[in-house]
């Protein structure tokens, strides 16, 4: 064994066989590689979105409170309102969650170089897919309609966005025109 290696305490626990039966069916669907890796991820994502602290209905990442909506009943709701109404709503929530943020994680949202912190946050709260290119934001698999994410956006990145059009209900391509005032 090199000196760099780390060897990982070992634990055991005993687990119920309906658990097993899953890790073992994720294993023989291909998703995981092993019973470890599924069990360690779990743990991650455990530690990672503060799961202790979930006491439903209620689920606190950091300082951050959730509620989990059916995403078919808010393209629902999303409907009967028009969608510069959705866009301000979007605003509005997203400054709510930029606060959050700033005071949780410390986060610089005004700087570009904090961006992909965002992305990766709204990816791990299931609102889809984000990433930047060409003066723009790709977003895909939304799980959320196109023009809330664009008030949001525009709230925690400090921007204006003009939406591209897309031909697809759950991609969307907004163009940066210029900083928030």
């Amino acid at each position: 064994m090199s000196k760099n290696s780390f060897v990982m305490p070992l634990t055991t626990v005993d687990i119920p066989k309906d658990i097993i039966d899953y890790l073992d069916s994720l294993i023989s669907r291909g998703v995981k590689r092993s019973r470890k890796e599924a069990v360690l991820e779990a743990l991650r994502f455990y530690q990672m979105f503060t799961m202790e602290n979930w006491h439903p209905p209620r689920y606190q990442m950091g300082a951050v409170r959730l509620v989990f909506m059916n995403s078919e009943g808010l393209f629902e709701v999303s409907k009967e309102v028009p969608s510069d109404k959705l866009v301000e709503a979007g605003r509005r929530a997203g400054y709510i969650l930029r606060d959050h943020l700033i005071a949780s994680f410390g986060l610089k949202l005004v700087e570009q170089s904090s961006w992909g912190d965002i992305f990766e946050f709204l990816r791990n709260m299931g609102w889809g897919v984000f990433k930047r290119a060409d003066g723009k934001i790709l977003a895909s698999n939304l799980s959320v309609p196109a023009p809330l994410v664009q008030g949001y956006l525009e709230a925690l990145l400090s921007v204006r966005l003009r939406t591209l059009p897309t031909r697809a209900p759950d991609v969307a391509i907004f163009e940066v025109v210029g900083e928030e005032s």
